[in-house]
């Protein structure tokens, strides 16, 4: 992914960690990422498509300011820029031991400073020589604002100017997952999944309602009968259909097979409200996720709210790779169109 953005080498640097962690946190896969005072470019795993990458881009620029800022932060302090700084700051210091065995010790040793003022001073260095962080704020809010245009191009062959590109740009930053910081990937996670809208069934009576997820008590209930055994529908058509359902059986009437088994799901998502509450409805409301992976997404609620999330990232992860897979598979049945 070659991203053209005129910010300079410190405000691209500041877009390369933000877009990095971002899809990091949000993909659960670690990019190799490099950036020129032109060009910042991101090498994944897989290839992404175009409407994949638009996407991750207008999800970067939708996070307040102060996200934003965090996001730049911590990525910039898991990269190896800042190790560097950081060892200069020490070396200074005098805060380094005399006596260092191998470069695992070295590690070992900064990675507890970095939480000293000697890493707050390692930061500030990288802030001034390195990393522009409010010319990346003010691009990705004209670009939320609409008065930037983001333009995807796929292309099967790189232009001359990619080329050029990827000829200055060398892959070697690489984002250090282990040092994650969960709670702003439980915030980035959360705020994305409460602003989808979703439709409600009551199981009970065949009420349906639509509510954007964030807006829902910790145990929502029906708004008409009080039963908390609420199923998420995606669509208002399914949600008609499987009220009809609910109707019917209340009234004794007896329902097909393929009738039966629609009910049965929508009874077990509705299962999962009454148990754990918002959070069913959350999981189930997440990419790729079904009932029997909800399950157990809604088991880490027993570790906290951050490995819930964290396990909601984990599973999408998951079906992003599967659907990355089943596409390539049906590209190559066709003779590799499509």
């Amino acid at each position: 992914l070659i991203i053209y953005s005129f910010l300079g080498s410190m405000g691209n640097k500041a877009l390369e960690l933000a877009l990095a962690g971002y899809i990091e946190q949000v993909s659960g896969v670690t990019p190799r990422t490099s950036s020129t005072p032109y060009v910042v470019a991101v090498k994944m795993h897989s290839p992404l498509a175009a409407e994949e990458a638009l996407q991750l881009l207008k999800g970067l620029a939708g996070l307040p300011r102060e996200e934003v800022k965090n996001l730049v932060r911590e990525a910039a302090k898991r990269s190896r820029m800042y190790r560097w700084a950081l060892l200069h700051v020490a070396q200074r210091a005098g805060a380094l031991p005399k006596e260092r065995s191998g470069i695992a010790s070295l590690r070992a040793v900064l990675d507890k400073l970095s939480e000293t003022l000697l890493g707050v001073e390692a930061l500030k260095e990288l802030y001034t020589s390195k990393i522009d962080v409010e010319s990346l704020v003010e691009l990705l809010e004209a670009v939320r604002r609409g008065s930037v245009k983001t333009v995807v191009v796929s292309r099967s062959r790189l232009t001359p100017l990619a080329v050029e590109a990827i000829g200055e740009v060398r892959f070697g930053e690489r984002i250090d997952p282990r040092k994650m910081p969960l709670s702003l990937l439980a915030t980035i996670v959360k705020r994305r999944i409460e602003s989808r809208e979703t439709y409600l069934l009551c199981t009970h009576c065949g009420n349906i309602w639509r509510s954007r997820i964030g807006s829902l008590p910790e145990a929502p209930a029906c708004p008409k009968c009080g039963s908390t055994m609420i199923a998420p529908v995606s669509t208002e058509e399914e949600a008609k259909k499987l009220s009809q359902l609910v109707k019917r059986v209340r009234r004794g009437h007896r329902l097909g097979k393929k009738e039966k088994a629609a009910l049965s799901t929508a009874l077990q998502k509705a299962s999962l409200t009454a148990e754990y509450g918002r959070k069913a409805i959350e999981a189930m409301a997440s990419r790729g996720i079904g009932i029997n992976v909800a399950r157990q997404v809604l088991r880490r609620l027993k570790f906290g709210e951050e490995a819930f999330y964290q396990a909601i990232v984990e599973a999408e992860s998951r079906y992003h790779v599967y659907k990355h897979k089943l596409r390539s598979g049906r590209a190559r049945g066709t003779g590799g169109q499509g």
